[in-house]
């Protein structure tokens, strides 16, 4: 028997939407949350300006609130995962691509005063959902 969809155990993301299925936009705004989680936990030089970057998802066409759940919020996770990495090289990316003279979106990450380290423990979907409000 032939199965035109894959299962959840091959793949499946809640309420039945494959990562594929994903819209270009919303992947793509998803890849950023997920580069602005990586930043903001990883990158002590960095941080993100949070209305510049809900500007740039809204730019997309995708709602901000739409990244906090299903398969949008796991392409987030799993781009945050893809750029831990190469920690070092992912922090200089973000400055190349989103910093302020940046080659794709200038602005998403400015330069950040130096302060304490997140706290043990702090988890991605905090720190996105933090800069998404």
């Amino acid at each position: 028997m032939h199965q035109s969809r894959r299962t959840s155990r091959t793949g499946r993301t809640p309420r039945g939407q494959e990562a594929g299925d994903i819209p270009a936009e919303k992947r793509n705004a998803a890849k950023l949350a997920g580069f602005v989680g990586f930043v903001n936990l990883h990158c002590s030089a960095l941080k993100s300006d949070a209305e510049r970057f809900k500007g740039a998802i809204r730019s997309m066409g995708v709602d901000p609130a739409e990244i906090d759940r299903d398969a949008p919020m796991l392409q987030a996770r799993a781009s945050l995962a893809a750029y831990e990495k190469d920690v070092p090289a992912s922090c200089g990316e973000a400055v190349e691509l989103f910093g302020q003279k940046g080659r794709i979106i200038p602005g998403i990450f400015l330069a950040r005063c130096p302060s304490p380290s997140p706290r043990p423990g702090t988890r991605m979907t905090a720190v996105v959902l933090t800069t998404l409000r």
